[in-house]
């Protein structure tokens, strides 16, 4: 599940260049819809993470469209649906890190762990390779992440390393235009629809189970590595 395939860059040749250079990383992602490639394209202030670039069909036959988040050194990012650009800003994650050491291919890796919005995150990073930027939304360790997996449950993700690049500094790349979309909203907004599309959703499954079912006993819960936010939590200390 997270064997590490073959690297084009040791890690003394990916150090000697140093500022100024625009890195690409390939991660093999794998869920319950199968294994996808997805690639971190980096220099030392921007990143820009692409999801299924390859648009491989799940186990079901079903293909998603790649989605590219671009992010910065504030914690700001941004991400695409469809014509729909997404603001978030990301909450500092706070990482428990640990003396705990692991090999992976030829890396030397230390163990963090920490929880991103309700979902509890293993994370293996290599300190010689030194960015903060991470797979998806994960940033904050002090080195390149190597590993990265949830906890084994509904939405179980894992991301592995496949290769670093050193590629072409084209900045275009990092640059977000945001001229290119219809319609920026916030992230708190995004969720909000999101959700109401859901419940709408089950309440129609619910509505077509039969009449002894006790359909008061059915909850809405949201799937997938982001359950809680940092708003709604900020709501309930009030």
């Amino acid at each position: 599940m997270r064997t590490l395939l073959i690297f084009l860059f040791t890690i003394n040749t990916f150090l000697s260049n140093s500022q100024d250079k625009v890195y690409k990383i390939s991660y093999q992602v794998e869920n319950s819809q199968g294994l996808k490639l997805e690639t971190l394209i980096f220099n030392d202030t921007a990143s820009v993470y692409r999801t299924n670039i390859q648009n491989i069909p799940d186990n079901k036959g079903n293909t998603y469209a790649s989605s590219r988040y671009f992010k910065n050194t504030d914690n700001i990012l941004f991400f695409e649906r469809n014509a729909i650009l997404v603001r978030d800003s990301i909450p500092d994650i706070i990482w428990y890190l640990t003396d705990e050491k692991k090999l992976i291919g030829d890396f030397v890796c230390k163990k963090a762990t920490t929880i991103f919005r309700g979902t509890f995150i293993t994370a293996y990073y290599n300190e010689e390779i030194s960015t903060s930027f991470g797979p998806w939304k994960f940033n904050g360790l002090p080195g390149l992440i190597i590993s990265l997996y949830t906890e084994k449950m509904i939405g179980f993700r894992s991301w592995t390393l496949k290769q670093i690049e050193i590629i072409e500094s084209k900045t275009n790349v990092l640059n977000l235009d945001k001229s290119k979309y219809t319609e920026v909203i916030s992230f708190e907004d995004f969720i909000s629809k999101r959700d109401l599309k859901n419940k709408t959703r089950s309440r129609r499954t619910i509505s077509r189970l039969p009449t002894e079912f006790n359909k008061t006993k059915v909850e809405f819960k949201r799937t997938g590595i982001e359950k809680v936010f940092e708003w709604e939590l900020k709501d309930e200390k009030k």
